[in-house]
């Protein structure tokens, strides 16, 4: 295979996972019978016309018009009123509005279905949480015409941005209450996910498998969450080992508490998605026998958005297995074609040791020449993600276009490490498992169809071709969401998706004919990530992040 064919497989595999995964990370379209998007949009323009604080006459008149929707659902609606000191001594007087909705078997615990709907002082808070209470009133009218087992409490929480003041109002008096499901924002598009879930998780973990459709989560987002500076009602939740989920949508993160997060910037999708995420899982977790789960905090992931999967940490070491016997099998392969070379195995094992701390290393250099560091201003850098994300991109391209490379049993090599680095994982993080384990065992298996490939044209191994593009896919799908999520503070963290995206493209990548002209490009590329750096430094602070 000539060398342009060889830069036009490569080409195309990336091509095809950036265009996999930019799919998978759209909203899902609206479905029949799912929440009502007008209704849902009505809902936040009256809502979000204005600031609404605790304590102000606007956010007054939003309560009102919540207690007029609960009755309109034929909810028993009723206020929890309370009184919080500000910083300046004042009295703020808030007030939880509480809406129940009878189930046929009262005798149940019932569920809890919450939002906030006080917003921050200078934002109309269209996204945060303007978008959670239309969700929830949405996922209420249709469960409620439906019927349901177990009670369905409706909360719309005040002082949540004072310091979840209502939430911990509600959560804090005896009640009985089976499972709670939150909804938030942390900006103003992107698809919803659920990123963290209370005690009992096994049970409800295969519940939501099973029951909600077009899903975004992964366990791993349970542990970063805990490392951001921020919390939401679900914590007092949690705190009183109540079992359930946290829903939220985080991306256009520049528009979070922004006076720019207006009903007209809110994605659609994503509230539609929002809220239809709250239905499938109000109805599972209403209509549930039981409330009941033992077992250790369990692993799973989306694929694609398009399902989950979830098991008992144990179970992680299987992956792990196969991906080990699919690495042999490439070595036989690949030895019985031409004899097995132990120098290129330490090539590719070291190289692919280089790349983390390497990337890592680099990653926090122009961290740094971006402006990080505990001076930097949190919105800023929030309204900053997208070109963030470029610079880390551009960088990791940069590193692997100039890694030495190898022949089969280099990538061998790098494929073992990854192998070491995914039993690492399995033992000390399992709900990690699967960012390391899945990529693994997928490209090992595309190493095994490469090997038997390789003798034969380049022609012949599409199959390996489409594997590796897929894997590709599943590592930038990934890294997207958790670099919207915690990369403005956490940018050298993505450096592990970095080599987890060299081991899919090794074979493309050591089939690039010459070396100079790469050599070339790399420097082009982190000359370009170093400009994206010096424009988020010495740009003005965007509109949406100035806040009062």
């Amino acid at each position: 295979m000539d060398g342009a064919k060889k830069v036009a497989a490569f080409l195309a595999v990336l091509a095809g996972a950036f265009l996999i995964a930019a799919i998978s990370l759209r909203p899902p379209p609206a479905r029949e019978g799912g929440v009502s998007l007008a209704a849902a949009m009505a809902h936040i323009r009256i809502i979000a016309k204005e600031p609404h604080p605790m304590g102000s006459a606007a956010n007054a008149t939003v309560r009102a018009y919540l207690e007029d929707e609960l009755r309109k659902l034929g909810a028993e609606a009723e206020l929890q009123p309370f009184t919080h000191t500000d910083r300046k001594g004042a009295a703020v007087q808030g007030a939880n509005v509480i809406g129940t909705l009878p189930g046929s078997e009262r005798v149940l615990s019932p569920v809890v279905l919450m939002a906030h709907y006080d917003s921050v002082p200078g934002s109309p808070g269209a996204a945060d949480d303007a978008a959670g209470v239309a969700g929830a009133l949405e996922a209420a009218r249709i469960l409620h015409a439906e019927g349901h087992r177990r009670d369905l409490i409706v909360l719309f929480t005040d002082g949540e941005e004072a310091g979840l003041l209502g939430a911990h109002m509600f959560f804090d008096e005896p009640r009985d209450v089976g499972a709670v499901i939150n909804l938030e924002a942390r900006g103003a598009a992107g698809r919803a996910g659920m990123f963290e879930t209370g005690a009992g998780a096994g049970e409800f973990m295969r519940l939501f498998a099973r029951e909600v459709r077009n899903p975004t989560t992964h366990s791993v987002a349970h542990i970063v969450y805990r490392y951001l500076p921020n919390d939401t009602d679900f914590t007092p939740a949690r705190q009183k080992d109540l079992p359930g989920f946290n829903f939220a949508f985080i991306g256009k993160p520049g528009l979070y508490h922004s006076p720019l997060a207006t009903p007209g910037r809110v994605d659609q999708g994503s509230v539609l998605h929002l809220g239809n995420l709250a239905l499938d899982a109000a109805r599972a977790l209403t209509n549930a026998p039981t409330m009941e789960s033992k077992g250790p905090y369990p692993v799973f992931s989306d694929v694609f958005g398009l399902f989950t999967i979830t098991h008992a940490p144990v179970w992680g070491w299987l992956p792990i297995g196969l991906a080990a016997l699919a690495l042999i099998a490439a070595g036989v392969i690949t030895h019985r074609q031409k004899p097995f070379s132990r120098r290129d195995f330490v090539v590719g094992f070291a190289t692919g040791a280089g790349v983390i701390p390497l990337t890592g290393a680099a990653l926090y250099g122009l961290d740094l020449l971006s402006g990080a560091g505990p001076k930097a201003d949190y919105y800023d850098r929030l309204a900053q993600t997208g070109w963030l994300e470029i610079q880390a991109a551009l960088l990791c391209l940069a590193v692997m276009l100039v890694l030495p490379r190898s022949r089969i049993p280099g990538w061998i090599g790098m494929l073992t490490l990854a192998l070491g680095l995914a039993a690492a994982v399995q033992i000390f993080a399992p709900q990690a498992g699967p960012l390391f384990a899945w990529p693994a065992l997928a490209a090992s298996i595309g190493a095994v169809l490469y090997a038997a490939a390789k003798p034969k044209p380049y022609a012949w191994s599409i199959p390996t071709f489409l594997v590796l593009s897929v894997t590709a896919a599943f590592v930038l799908y990934w890294a997207h969401l958790l670099f919207v999520g915690a990369g403005q503070s956490l940018a050298p963290a993505m450096a592990p998706f970095a080599f987890l995206s060299l081991i899919a493209l090794w074979p493309l990548i050591h089939g690039l004919p010459g070396r100079k002209p790469w050599a070339v490009l790399a420097l082009a590329l982190i000359i370009a990530a170093g400009g994206v750096a010096l424009k988020v430094r010495l740009d003005p602070i965007p509109p949406e992040a100035v806040h009062a």
